[in-house]
């Protein structure tokens, strides 16, 4: 098969979400045979392009077509990505590929890629990443109404089929009125490898500055008012400061400025870290350090994050409102209702049990191999893909 991923932004991009969602498949698929082109922009950060030295090369069977981002900032802070060459390249790539798989939703590219798509009659599937969400629905602007309106649904009704990544996300296509047998269930691969380190724990938390002595929770992600940060907050009021310490770690995604407002209204000091976003090593040192993981949010489409996170063995604190069950089912951590009390009972419960933390560690790692590896989510994609290909192909000769 020939595949053509597309996706606004691409691995290692700071943007994280579909970018990295769609890397590890890609790399899957290419290794098994088949042939994948990922069209995609330049965009990298807030502040600068891909740096060439990180472009993804010399992978067999695998070109990553980079094109000019109009603007870095529009793409960082408002989600808006242009990039004109990609308009061009596209119908050449479409033409040439048996299937296009579309990532995220509210992109000007997706417009056009499912135009070319219905006039060379070649299938396709798209992946909205959350884009449905009822939180984001609520939040969406006076454009992104408009674009749903005009554009995104009918972009969702002309698609050979919508994976979704989450039981809730089957329902939020439902509620668009996309039937279920339109809908395919796929969660997102996960490489634990590229969290892990030789460095021991000591030397991680010297490395961050944190306390050898103390139990720590981190919470690492956007600093956004959606992840339920004003929650972790107050839980860590509450939390004894002698013994736990609650880490929080982001890019700022327009929630900073309060956030630290409320950390100093409740006079945290010592009981609560703010550091920076934590890329490569840095990230890998954080995740070595803490004891365990906490997620608070509000409302999550499903938590890359969250699996990357299991993958390593770390158990997890969540929110109902991150929907993921399988925390439960496997027991590799603690789902709690999102107030403080819960999320600061959970975390001084695991903090007073370490056997308890270590069968959930070995649980998380289980939970992620029996459903999230590269070979799982990558066998899973490569079956769909090739029915949907023979379904258009049926129904081409028989027209």
């Amino acid at each position: 098969m020939r595949i053509l991923q597309v996706v606004p932004y691409f691995f290692p991009g700071a943007y994280g979400g579909p970018g990295k969602i769609v890397y590890e498949p890609s790399i899957y698929l290419a290794k098994n045979g088949n042939v994948v082109d990922v069209l995609t922009s330049d965009a990298y950060d807030d502040k600068k392009r891909m740096p060439k030295g990180k472009y993804i090369k010399n992978v067999k069977n695998l070109k990553v077509h980079y094109f000019r981002n109009i603007s870095n900032f529009l793409a960082y802070h408002y989600n808006v990505f242009i990039a004109p060459g990609l308009f061009l390249k596209a119908p050449v790539l479409v033409s040439q590929s048996d299937l296009v798989h579309m990532h995220d939703l509210y992109t000007l590219g997706n417009i056009w890629i499912g135009f070319v798509c219905r006039v060379l009659k070649k299938p396709y599937l798209i992946s909205v990443h959350g884009c449905l969400e009822k939180e984001r629905l609520r939040e969406r602007s006076l454009l992104k109404q408009l674009y749903l309106r005009f554009f995104g649904k009918s972009l969702l009704k002309n698609a050979d089929l919508l994976v979704a990544t989450s039981t809730k996300e089957v329902e939020e296509y439902e509620q668009f009125g996309v039937k279920t047998d339109r809908i395919v269930l796929v969660g997102h691969a996960i490489n634990h490898k590229e969290f892990e380190t030789v460095k021991s724990k000591k030397y991680c938390r010297d490395h961050l500055d944190l306390d050898n002595s103390k139990f720590i929770a981190t919470y690492l992600g956007r600093i956004h008012k959606i992840k339920g940060l004003d929650l972790l907050v107050k839980a860590a009021s509450i939390l004894d400061g002698k013994k736990i310490t609650i880490v929080i770690a982001g890019p700022d995604d327009g929630y900073l400025s309060e956030l630290k407002k409320l950390i100093f209204s409740h006079d945290l000091k010592g009981k609560l870290i703010v550091l920076p976003a934590q890329y490569g090593d840095n990230k890998s040192y954080l995740l070595k350090a803490s004891d365990i993981m906490v997620q608070p949010s509000y409302s999550e489409g499903f938590s890359l994050a969250l699996l990357e996170y299991a993958s390593i063995g770390k158990p997890l604190v969540v929110t109902s409102g991150c929907h993921f069950d399988e925390v439960e089912k496997y027991k590799a951590g603690i789902i709690v209702d999102g107030n403080p009390n819960d999320i600061a009972d959970a975390i001084n419960r695991l903090a007073d049990n370490p056997d308890q933390i270590g069968h959930m560690s070995k649980n998380a790692k289980k939970l992620i191999k029996e459903n999230y590896s590269a070979e799982i989510i990558g066998r899973k994609l490569t079956n769909i893909y090739v029915r949907v290909i023979n379904k258009k192909q049926l129904s081409k000769t028989s027209s």
